[in-house]
């Protein structure tokens, strides 16, 4: 599926200037998806949403949780496409119900994982099974404000290996809000947030972040392992999330092109 624009120029707005929003802003500005252009920008501290949504045809989310629950429901009330990274809000039923409930489309990137054609395939099929996630980071990415004293202080020395999670995609979204987003998109594509098995690791000796997805069918056995180079700038991301949102960019808007397991979420 395509968004369709006036003069064959879709205009992008972008909600979010931290790393991964200016490495966005960055290529976009620089023509690295033929055919769109960046016309505005809102963050803390520049430009307002009200602005984006009356010069855009597509929004791009990079700003956190925070900012996609507030500001996106907007976006797709708006009629815009919402192409979004922070996905763990997805976790809140009532928010996925209104992001999903149109009139505009919302688009769960894929961020720093891939294998969704597959998914998609196996999801179609109907003979998916069972999905798990095994995220290991390095361990002062792992730090949150729930811990207690003495495993924030364990991770942040980063000495140890430790297990800081092992449930389900719903609830690891909550509880890493900046590392999880991955589980979110993965359970909403596959097979919910409830029946995804997420465990999450630190380790110190890990040089990149590691995803390992586990698929289980009667078609077959897949397992598919992603090991991203974590983000100079942020290491709770990896760059490669902002080169999948401007892979999405292209896929949505390039003329005459067949998209094969389309990433919009329709309830």
């Amino acid at each position: 599926m395509t968004v369709t624009s006036a003069n064959n120029v879709h205009r992008v707005g972008l909600i979010g200037s931290g790393a991964l929003g200016n490495l966005i802003r960055d290529h976009l500005e620089a023509g690295a998806v033929p055919g769109t252009m960046l016309t505005s920008v809102f963050s803390l501290d520049r430009g307002s949403l009200e602005h984006v949504l009356a010069n855009s045809d597509i929004v791009v989310e990079a700003a956190g949780q925070a900012a996609l629950r507030a500001h996106g429901p907007a976006v797709v009330a708006a009629g815009r496409t919402l192409v979004a990274l922070s996905n763990g809000v997805l976790a809140d039923d009532e928010i996925a119900r209104i992001l999903t409930g149109g009139p505009g489309r919302f688009v769960p990137s894929a961020g720093a994982i891939g294998g969704f054609d597959l998914i998609g395939a196996l999801r179609i099929s109907g003979q998916l099974r069972d999905v798990s996630l095994h995220t290991v980071k390095s361990p002062p990415s792992l730090v949150q404000p729930w811990m207690s004293e003495r495993d924030r202080a364990s991770l942040q020395a980063g000495s140890t290996f430790m297990n800081v999670f092992t449930g389900s995609a719903r609830d690891a979204t909550r509880l890493f809000p900046a590392n999880a987003n991955v589980a979110a998109t993965l359970g909403v594509r596959s097979v919910g947030l409830d029946r995804t098995r997420v465990i999450i690791d630190a380790d110190p000796h890990a040089p990149n972040t590691r995803h390992t997805v586990v698929l289980d069918s009667t078609l077959g056995h897949y397992e598919l392992t992603f090991a991203n180079a974590p983000s100079t700038s942020n290491p709770k991301s990896s760059e490669l999330a902002a080169f999948s949102v401007l892979h999405d960019l292209q896929q949505l808007t390039a003329p005459n092109v067949v998209i094969s397991n389309a990433p919009g979420v329709n309830r």
